[in-house]
C-alpha cells in the first residue's frame, strides 16, 4: 500500500493508503501542531484514487513557497508552511509502489514501460515480423515505443526511456542537458527538465516553469509576494485584522452594539439637527427622550431578572408599548390628559385630590394593558411573577418618555441663525434656546420621568403577577398593588407643587422611598408569594410553587 509520512515540529505521523488524518492544535488530532495560531482542525489528509490529497480546512492560511494553497495532490516530497513565514512547517514524504502507474502528459494515453503493457499488435509484430502489417516495409521490426504502423525516418534509432507511443516531429533535436529519451511538452522552455515523477497538467500555462519547492502539478494562483509585501501584510493583519473582526461573532453581541449606538447617536443627532432647516422642538424632545429610554429597559432587565423572554413575551412587550403610545401620545391632547381634565382637578395643591389625578388616572392607564394581558394568562405557568413586573416597567418607561417629550417641548425654543463662512458662503443653522431653569428641566425630564413612572408601575405589576398565580384573590392583589404607587405618585406631585426648598426635600424623600420599595420588591417577590400562599386572607395555591401540596390542601378545605 502507498504510505505517507508527515513531519512537523519534530513529530512524525505515518499513514497508510485509505486512511484520513486531521492535523491541528490539540492532542485529539492525528498530529498535534503546537501553535496557538493554528486551528484545532487545520489540515485534512485523505487518500483517493489519484493518491494523497492535502486540504487546508482551518482558519489560518497555508503556503507553498510563499503562495497560498488550499488543496494539493501529494505525489512527491515537499513542504507546506502554515499561518505565515514564521509558522510551523509540514513536510510530506509519499511512498510509491515499484510499479505505480503515473498519469501521462495531457493528450497521451496512460501506460507504463512494463513489457506486459505493450499493445498486442506491437508485441505480435516484434515476434512474427511485419509481413502482415499494412504500410510497413517487409522485414521491418518496430522498436518498443513505435506505435503500430509507424515507420521512423531513415537513421532514427529509438532511445531508451522514450515513452511508449512517442513519435518525434520532423526536425526534433534533443537539447543539451536533457536526459536521453526525454520528450518535451508544449509550453516547456528550451532546456527545461522536470524532476523525476513530474507529470505536466493541463492547467499549466504555456511557458510556465515550476520553481524549486513546488510540488508536482502545483500552479500558484497569484505571483509570489515579495518580502516587503509579506511584511506589510503581516503588519496590517496585526494592527487591523479586519477579516478576523468580521468573522468574530462576539463583535456583534448586544452590549457592543449598544456601545456603538449610544456613542454615535448624539453626534448623528447633532449633525442631522444642524443640517435640517425645518427642525422642530418636537423632534428635538423626541430624540432627547428616546436616547435614555432603552437604557432604563436594559438596566431593569438586569435588576428584575425576568428570565428568558419567549417570542410571546416579546409580543406582549410590543402590545404594551403600542397601548401606552395610544393612551399617552399627543401630549396635552392625549387620552390621559383628557381624563385628567374631565375630573375638574386643575392644580396639584391637594394631596387627596392628587390621589385621583394624577394618581389613579396615570397609574391606572399605565397598568391597564398589563392587567388585560395578565387576565388572559390566568393560571398560565409560562410567565413568572418577575416577568409581569418587568412588563410593567416597560409600560412605565414608554409613558414617562411620552410625558417627558411634552415637557421638553415646552421648555426649549429652536431658532435659526444665519452663519457666514470665511469664504463668504452663507447658510442657516438651528440652535436650541433654553434658560438655566429650563436646562435643568430638560435634564430631569429626560432622565427621571421614564425612571419614576417605570418603578411605580413595576411595583403594581408585581402584584398583577401574584394575581396570575393566585386567581382566587386576583381583585384584592391587583387593587392592593395599585394603591402603593398611586399614593407615592400623588405625594410626589403634591410636594413638587409646593415650590419651596422644604417641598423639594419632601419630594426627594418620596423618590427615595419609591426606589427603596422597587429594589426591595425585586429581591423579595418569591418570599412575598410564599407569604401570600400561607396567609388566611389570601388563602390559595400558587401555580408556580409547591404543586404537590395542592391536592392535599384542597382536601383539608
Amino acid at each position: 500500500m502507498n504510505g505517507l509520512t508527515v513531519t512537523c515540529q519534530g513529530k512524525t505521523l505515518s499513514l497508510s493508503a485509505g486512511q484520513v488524518a486531521i492535523l491541528g492544535r490539540g492532542q485529539v488530532n492525528s498530529l498535534d501542531i503546537n501553535d496557538p495560531r493554528v486551528s484545532r482542525e487545520q489540515v485534512k489528509l485523505s487518500w483517493g484514487s489519484n493518491g494523497w490529497m492535502f486540504e487546508n480546512i482551518g482558519k489560518s492560511p497555508a503556503y507553498i513557497v510563499g503562495n497560498l494553497v488550499t488543496r494539493q495532490m501529494i505525489t512527491e516530497p515537499f513542504d507546506i508552511q502554515l499561518v505565515d513565514n514564521s509558522g510551523p512547517v509540514l513536510s510530506f514524504f509519499p511512498e510509491q509502489m515499484p510499479n505505480q502507474q503515473v498519469p501521462a502528459p495531457s493528450g497521451q494515453t496512460e501506460t507504463t514501460q512494463s513489457p506486459q503493457n505493450i499493445p498486442t499488435a506491437i508485441a505480435d509484430t516484434a515476434a512474427n515480423g511485419t509481413d502482415n502489417q499494412p504500410g510497413i516495409p517487409p522485414g521491418f521490426v518496430p522498436q518498443q515505443g513505435n506505435p503500430q504502423g509507424v515507420v521512423p525516418q531513415p537513421g532514427f534509432v529509438p532511445q531508451p526511456g522514450v515513452p511508449l507511443g512517442f513519435v518525434p516531429q520532423p526536425g526534433f533535436v534533443p537539447q543539451p542537458g536533457v536526459p536521453q529519451g526525454f520528450v518535451p511538452q508544449p509550453g516547456y522552455p528550451q532546456g527545461f527538465v522536470p524532476q523525476p515523477g513530474f507529470v505536466p497538467q493541463q492547467a499549466y500555462p504555456q511557458g510556465f516553469v515550476p520553481q524549486p519547492g513546488y510540488p508536482q502539478g502545483f500552479v500558484p494562483q497569484n505571483r509570489v509576494a515579495s518580502n516587503a509585501e509579506v511584511v506589510t501584510k503581516e503588519v496590517l493583519n496585526i494592527f487591523f485584522p479586519f477579516k478576523a473582526w468580521i468573522k468574530n461573532k462576539e463583535l456583534f453581541e448586544l452590549p457592543r452594539i449598544l456601545v456603538a449606538i449610544y456613542g454615535l447617536a448624539p453626534i448623528a443627532f447633532l449633525a442631522i439637527f444642524l443640517s435640517t432647516s425645518g427642525a422642530t422642538v418636537g423632534q428635538f424632545s423626541w430624540a432627547f427622550s428616546l436616547f435614555f429610554a432603552p437604557l432604563w429597559a436594559i438596566i431593569f432587565w438586569f435588576i428584575i431578572k425576568p428570565g428568558k423572554i419567549t417570542a410571546k413575551g416579546y409580543g406582549y412587550i410590543a402590545i404594551v408599548l403600542v397601548a401606552e403610545i395610544v393612551l399617552w401620545g399627543g401630549a396635552g391632547s392625549s387620552i390621559v390628559a383628557s381624563l385628567e381634565k374631565a375630573t375638574g382637578i386643575t392644580s396639584l395643591t391637594n394631596p387627596f385630590l392628587d390621589i385621583i389625578s394624577p394618581g389613579i388616572i396615570e397609574e391606572g392607564t399605565k397598568l391597564l394593558p398589563v392587567i388585560i394581558i395578565a387576565l388572559l394568562n390566568i393560571k398560565n405557568k409560562e410567565f413568572g411573577v418577575k416577568f409581569w413586573m418587568y412588563l410593567g416597567s416597560i409600560s412605565g418607561i414608554m409613558a414617562g418618555t411620552l410625558e417627558a417629550q411634552g415637557y421638553i417641548s415646552s421648555s426649549v425654543q429652536i431658532f435659526p441663525i444665519a452663519v457666514t463662512t470665511p469664504s463668504g458662503q452663507q447658510f442657516q443653522q438651528n440652535f436650541a434656546g433654553v434658560d438655566i431653569t429650563g436646562l435643568f428641566l430638560v435634564a430631569f425630564r429626560s432622565l427621571d420621568d421614564a425612571f419614576s413612572h417605570s418603578i411605580w408601575v413595576a411595583i403594581s405589576a408585581a402584584f398583577v403577577g401574584l394575581a396570575v398565580a393566585f386567581p382566587k384573590r386576583k381583585i384584592q392583589l391587583i387593587l392592593g398593588g395599585l394603591a402603593v404607587p398611586v399614593i407615592l405618585h400623588a405625594l410626589n406631585d403634591y410636594f413638587t407643587s409646593l415650590n419651596s426648598s422644604f417641598g423639594s426635600y419632601l419630594w426627594l424623600g418620596i423618590q427615595m422611598v419609591s426606589v427603596f420599595l422597587f429594589l426591595s420588591y425585586t429581591v423579595s417577590l418569591t418570599s412575598i408569594e410564599r407569604s401570600v400562599k400561607h396567609s388566611a386572607l389570601f388563602r390559595g395555591q400558587s401555580i408556580y410553587m409547591d404543586e404537590p401540596s395542592v391536592q392535599s390542601e384542597e382536601q383539608n378545605e
